[in-house]
């Protein structure tokens, strides 16, 4: 019996040797400092790059304020005026052929009969076909009345016009040309002017003399202002209309006297000097 109690108590010392062990074991692995490896992290991505700024070499420069030119004090407007007559060697006119008639299709075709006459009739007298355009075709109705007032049951008519734009480049024909237009059927004529075929040279003869003209002038003007005249600030030039100054006499033989006389052409510019 002894013995067998004696056996007991040793395995209880045992285990709870064994039991105490484990204890201080877990407690010193628990107690124990865990040593962590902190790993750097690396980004995938691109850090953005900053241009780098130049380096500035001495103070900042600014930019300069714009400066008006100092203008002039004084100054001298004239109009200078130049004129050149010529002779005229060229025309323009419009020539028309009208016809009445109670039927709209028989006004129609004697206008139109007509009016080819009357083409074929300035072909053979030298008028080039580029020269002769249909300017105007027109048909209307006519009613006899009194005061613009149709009377009653008056029968009603058609008016065919036709009207041709023509250049004759040789005025001493223009009479015969005419002439022979209205015996081919033309009974309107209107718009008759004359002119010159080139003005190029007579423009720049009348411009010397305009700018001639406008110089003397201001030189007069600063003379009496006791000053000096300076350079040409502006310059706007008018053109005025063609204006017949003389008649000669008529050109033409079996037609229409045509008097063809003079034109000028006039030229004014306006122009600002300085005034020194």
């Amino acid at each position: 019996m002894k013995n067998r109690s004696r056996t007991w108590f040793r395995l209880g010392m045992a285990v709870g040797l064994m039991t105490w062990g484990a204890m201080i074991a877990i407690g010193w692995g628990l107690g124990r400092p865990v040593a962590a490896q902190i790993q750097p992290v690396l980004s995938t991505e691109h850090d953005p790059v900053m241009p780098e700024m130049p380096a500035q070499q001495g103070p900042p420069q600014q930019t300069p304020m714009p400066v008006e030119e100092d203008l002039p004090v004084r100054i001298i407007l004239v109009v200078g005026r130049g004129a050149v007559a010529f002779e005229p060697d060229m025309a323009r006119v419009t020539l028309g052929v009208e016809v009445t008639d109670p039927s709209i299709m028989s006004a129609v075709e004697q206008a139109d009969t007509a009016t080819e006459r009357v083409i074929a009739t300035l072909i053979q007298q030298g008028v080039a076909e580029e020269d002769i355009q249909t300017t105007a075709y027109n048909i209307r109705t006519s009613v006899p009345g009194v005061n613009d007032e149709p009377a009653p049951d008056a029968p009603i008519s058609y008016v065919v016009e036709s009207q041709l734009g023509v250049i004759v480049r040789e005025l001493e024909a223009l009479g015969d040309l005419l002439g022979a237009a209205i015996e081919a059927g033309v009974n309107q004529v209107f718009a008759l002017s004359l002119s010159l075929s080139d003005p190029t040279e007579l423009q720049e003869q009348t411009r010397r003399l305009a700018v001639e003209d406008a110089r003397q002038k201001a030189q007069a003007y600063a003379q009496l202002y006791d000053g000096e005249l300076g350079p040409v600030l502006r310059v706007s030039e008018i053109i005025d209309p063609i204006a017949p100054i003389e008649t000669a006499d008529g050109l033409g033989g079996a037609g229409p006297p045509v008097a063809p006389g003079q034109d000028r052409f006039v030229l004014r510019i306006q122009v600002t000097y300085e005034l020194r």
